[in-house]
């Protein structure tokens, strides 16, 4: 059966030959021109790729497509939360109390890290393409990098200044500083 198969492709090999060599391509429509784009995926029939186009055109995307823009969500969200509590907090190095805060609000954030870890655990059973497997979160390092990110309203700790307990600022001082805060956030 072997034999036969490769021997029928050589014989349509050299009729395609000959026929070239004799010009009998020269005439074809379209010959020296780019082919025409072709608006659906030339190995999947034409019933599979109209029922394709009617599900897209009716808003219905795969259930991995989905779970990832959930995915996505969940991780700014939470990163906006960790960034909003951590401008609670003093500048670097934090203070004994501000440290056991934060310590405190990553174990109460622990439940929902799990919960995201598990979806991105089902998006990477379902998702067709290897590469666009994701990672799961790591609490540790998104909470390092979300420390050493200063906040904006709070000026870093000089080891070298004492600190004044009594300070009070004024409402203009404030103020400025909460419009200094509101303006960096819509820029970031």
């Amino acid at each position: 059966m072997i034999n036969h198969r490769y021997g029928i492709e050589r014989v349509v090999e050299d009729l395609i030959q000959e026929s070239m060599s004799k010009g009998e391509f020269k005439n074809l429509k379209g010959t020296g021109k780019p082919l025409q784009y072709q608006n659906h995926n030339p190995f999947i029939d034409v019933v599979t790729h109209k029922v394709n186009q009617v599900l897209i055109e009716n808003g219905f995307s795969p259930q991995w497509v989905t779970l990832e823009k959930e995915i996505r969500l969940e991780i700014a969200n939470l990163k906006n939360q960790m960034k909003e509590r951590r401008s609670r907090l003093g500048g670097l190095p934090l203070s004994i109390s501000d440290e056991t805060e934060w310590k405190k609000y990553l174990s109460s954030i622990m439940d929902d890290v799990a919960s995201i870890n598990k979806k991105i655990d089902n998006f990477n059973l379902i998702v067709p393409l290897i590469d666009k497997q994701r990672v799961h979160v790591n609490l540790r390092l998104l909470s390092e990098k979300v420390l050493s990110e200063s906040p904006t309203n709070i000026p870093p700790v000089n080891k070298t200044q004492s600190f004044q307990t009594s300070f009070q600022p004024s409402s203009a001082e404030t103020s400025f500083s909460n419009f200094l805060g509101l303006f960096s956030s819509i820029w970031k």
